[in-house]
């Protein structure tokens, strides 16, 4: 007892002060795991590397919040590790394969990872995360993980897990012969290994990940295990859209996409993607026509973007009318600088120069207002002016 107590003190010395997010730095796991149970609380590690400017973003800004620290407070135990220079930062790097940061893992107080998210949050986007990581109904058992760490893991593996400037990387031949060896992936090394490698598994390997994903799933977690179904179908995808074999492509999507949770959404990317590569316009004009029927206008950058990208890569005439009216419902709920640059351009595309020249006129003047370089707005002002009869 005297020993824990002495580390909360410890943990206590090393906190931030204030209302922002008080963040322990300790290498002792049982510890960390005891002040956890004795506070009933669930412990949140912030997992970040030197070298990660996002990770500082994050410090600055998220982590800094008076409402998030109090909310980090109240229900976690914060730990702050560097994953390529802290042991325990190393071992936790190891055992579940992070390679990416910042990433953000929870803990209950046995050890068992219960929640995993990455990348940058702004502060009301991380609220919404953060409620997620505190629910039950949003964590995950993950039986096949061993509460142990130091495992036997391969050198290869050891050696593309190094700090960065410092990874060497396998050659396919030596992890597919490795793995030829150790294919059982309801063995947890042999699980981190092939998650680590995926992208250098040949067709056996992947076939076999395919065939046990349903009780992988149950071991590891289906967000992991989806994570690398989506990692291969995209790959998948990719060469079949490269090769211009969309029946093939559209095989695998069926047999595929019900193994994942939320597959009639991948499946819409998966197929956005194919026949924009493809150049099967018909097909895009007819998913995205859809898509903005079901959902309306609810992402207004996402059809900026959509919008745009017609604009750069099209030349049919029928998604370049739909493409018009995607931008016209952005632009009269936003009026975005860059949305409506966006109007003015795919305007002067179909031919439509004298509402082309008002919007661009407006994009213009809505960002000088904001501070914008309108630079290229008032470029294509004047080719519109210049086109004009």
């Amino acid at each position: 007892m005297r020993k824990l107590l002495l580390f909360i003190l410890m943990s206590w010395a090393v906190s931030d002060a204030g209302a922002q997010a008080n963040f322990i730095k300790s290498q002792d796991w049982d510890g960390i795991r005891k002040e956890a149970a004795a506070a009933k609380k669930l412990i949140f590690l912030d997992a970040y590397t030197d070298w990660c400017g996002w990770c500082k973003v994050m410090d600055k800004k998220t982590f800094a919040d008076s409402g998030i620290g109090a909310f980090m407070n109240q229900h976690f135990i914060n730990l702050k590790l560097e994953m390529e220079k802290e042991d325990l930062g190393i071992q936790l790097a190891l055992k579940y394969g992070i390679t990416s940061f910042p990433t953000y893992l929870v803990f209950n107080s046995d050890g068992e990872l219960v929640y995993q998210t990455v990348g940058y949050q702004e502060v009301s986007v991380f609220q919404k995360t953060l409620n997620e990581m505190v629910s039950p109904d949003h964590h995950v058992k993950r039986p096949g993980y061993t509460p142990k760490f130091n495992l036997y893991y391969p050198e290869f593996y050891l050696l593309a897990m190094q700090g960065n400037g410092k990874k060497k990387f396998p050659t396919d031949t030596l992890v597919q012969a490795w793995f030829n060896m150790n294919s059982d992936l309801s063995q947890e090394i042999n699980w981190t290994v092939f998650s680590r490698f995926v992208g250098q598994m040949d067709e056996a390997g992947l076939e076999q990940f395919w065939e046990t994903k349903p009780s992988l799933d149950s071991l590891y977690g289906r967000d992991k295990t989806d994570d690398i179904a989506g990692t291969i179908l995209g790959s998948q995808i990719q060469r079949l859209a490269k090769s211009r074999e969309p029946d093939r492509a559209e095989k695998l999507l069926k047999e595929r996409l019900p193994l994942l949770q939320n597959g009639a959404e991948s499946g819409f990317y998966y197929r956005l993607y194919l026949y924009k590569e493809m150049e099967v316009w018909a097909e895009v004009k007819s998913l995205l026509d859809k898509r903005f029927a079901d959902k309306g206008m609810d992402d207004a950058n996402w059809w900026n973007t959509q919008a745009w990208d017609v604009y750069e890569n099209s030349n049919d005439e029928a998604l370049l009318a739909s493409a018009l009216t995607w931008i016209d419902a952005v632009c009269k709920e936003n009026k975005d600088y860059n949305y409506l640059d966006t109007h003015a351009a795919l305007l002067k595309k179909a031919g439509k120069l004298d509402e082309a020249e008002k919007k661009a006129e407006e994009a213009i003047e809505v960002g000088k207002a904001n501070g914008n370089n309108v630079l290229g707005t008032v470029k294509l002002l004047d080719e519109i002016r210049k086109a004009k009869p």
